[in-house]
């Protein structure tokens, strides 16, 4: 990369800014409380897409490019209506970032689908088939996450509320196993197990337990 490689990347960056941000504007407060329609709203942005590109035409002049209006132009403008109508009309139904991940996502492959088998002046020849088929099944993987990440999420919160339950079920309550057969000692009296002996700290010379069960400081 020279210069034209870094200004390409930097509007790259600026185009990802900016066209991550604008449907972000329709979930700000104003707009729900205005109770505006997504088709409105939509309106109201592609008018500011012209203003905004009639504003463009005295710069461009400025710098001696030639102004015109082309048919492409114009057809293109159709399809961008249609894709921010679309747009703003999923973002109420599933959220903005599942919706701008997913459009995001979809729109690459629409991109490789029109520079791959488009006609000749939209067609570029593929550097690696199998690098492109591997980088869409990554992209298709990603795109499948955030559109299904509610439905996984629930699946882990219920595989991890599972294995809690089976943990503690698997656990041994406090006292189980402790108490002895009624009769089994040589007082008749009911005896208590290896293991509660074992367990108990005052049989290991550590605490000293008085005749109440308390355990106190460890003897003298």
């Amino acid at each position: 990369g020279g210069p034209m490689s870094t200004a390409g990347f930097a509007a790259v960056v600026a185009a990802a800014v900016f066209n991550g941000s604008f449907a972000a504007l329709a979930k700000t407060a104003a707009v729900r409380r205005s109770g505006i329609s997504p088709v409105l709203f939509n309106g109201l942005v592609c008018a500011g897409a012209a203003l905004s590109s009639w504003a463009a035409i005295p710069l461009l002049r400025a710098a001696g490019m030639a102004v015109g209006v082309d048919a492409w132009g114009v057809c293109s403008g159709v399809l961008f209506v249609f894709s921010g109508l679309f747009a703003f009309l999923a973002v109420p139904l599933v959220g903005l970032s599942v919706a701008q991940g997913v459009w995001g996502g979809a729109a690459v492959f629409v991109s490789f689908a029109w520079g791959a088998l488009g006609q000749a002046p939209l067609r570029a020849p593929l550097a690696s088939l199998p690098l492109s088929l591997l980088a869409l099944t990554l992209l298709f993987l990603g795109v499948a996450g955030i559109a299904g990440n509610g439905a996984i999420a629930r699946r882990l919160f219920a595989l991890h509320t599972l294995s809690r339950s089976l943990l503690a079920d698997a656990v041994i309550p406090a006292g189980h196993g402790l108490e002895g057969d009624e009769g089994g000692g040589d007082g008749g009296s009911g005896g208590t197990t290896a293991a509660a002996e074992d367990a108990n700290p005052a049989n290991h010379g550590l605490y000293a337990v008085d005749e109440g069960g308390d355990v106190g400081e460890p003897p003298a």
